[in-house]
């Protein structure tokens, strides 16, 4: 439907409000102290602004929807999904391991669009957007969290599935208002839930001390090589007689600290 000279007028606006990511995005640039890692914000960071720039590929696509404009859809998409896998890696399970597949996903990702772009087959398109759908739950669900707030990673994918459901009811839901949206419409806003639903959690949530698995904790900063297998910095904890408040018989003095 053609509303105020603007084609196909709901699948093009509701793509704004995609744009407002790029308050996320600067908010990560600005306090990297948000996660453990500085790569972490800075991944965050271009995940929010590839979301973001879904707002200017997707309205062009659909103003005027070819295999042309169809390229500018995509090619955002794919660069949002692939830093989300490399973070979850780096956070759940290594976090050298998600580092080091931040940019060969990158590149995968562009890759996949040049092959559908110069022979016709979306089949590497098509996994890299399948893939991190399938795994990342299993991520979530074998590996314990470092942070607070696991459970906005399950509310962020609640809102992704209604997301899909709307996309897949498209045609329905253009009956039901009369002609007036499609379900491809209300998509692009069931997805802003998934974007706004990461971004509290990053502002929100804190580090989860591996020993009580409470928030909180003292940790100190470590080099890389010094970081346990998870990307974990060590915890130091002060060897106290909990009977006297005195210095135990540890060969440690009172003042020093022990590594776990």
């Amino acid at each position: 439907r053609t509303i105020w000279g603007i084609p196909n007028f709901w699948n093009v606006v509701s793509n704004v409000p995609f744009l407002g990511a790029l308050y996320p995005a600067y908010v990560m640039l600005r306090r990297p102290q948000l996660c453990t890692h500085p790569w972490e914000a800075y991944a965050w960071a271009g995940f929010f602004a590839a979301v973001a720039a879904v707002t200017f590929g997707s309205s062009y696509f659909h103003w005027n929807p070819n295999d042309d404009t169809l390229v500018w859809d995509r090619l955002p998409m794919t660069f949002a999904f692939s830093p989300l896998f490399s973070l979850v890696t780096g956070e759940r399970v290594n976090n050298a391991l998600g580092k080091g597949l931040l940019v060969p996903l990158l590149i995968n990702g562009g890759v996949s669009i040049l092959v559908w772009v110069f022979t016709g087959d979306l089949r590497w398109y098509a996994w890299v957007q399948a893939f991190p759908i399938l795994v990342l739950p299993v991520l979530l669900a074998l590996f314990p969290p470092l942070y607070t707030h696991a459970t906005s990673f399950l509310w962020a994918a609640a809102w992704y599935v209604l997301a899909t459901v709307l996309q897949s009811a498209d045609k329905t839901v253009w009956e039901w208002s009369g002609g007036m949206m499609g379900g491809h419409a209300l998509k692009h806003f069931a997805v802003n839930g998934t974007v706004w639903t990461l971004h509290h959690m990053l502002v929100t949530r804190r580090r989860v001390d591996p020993l009580t698995g409470l928030p909180g904790g003292r940790y100190e900063r470590c080099a890389d090589d010094e970081v346990g297998a998870r990307g974990t910095p060590l915890l130091t904890v002060d060897l106290r007689s909990a009977d006297e408040g005195q210095s135990s018989s540890h060969p440690l003095e009172s003042n020093e600290t022990a590594r776990l």
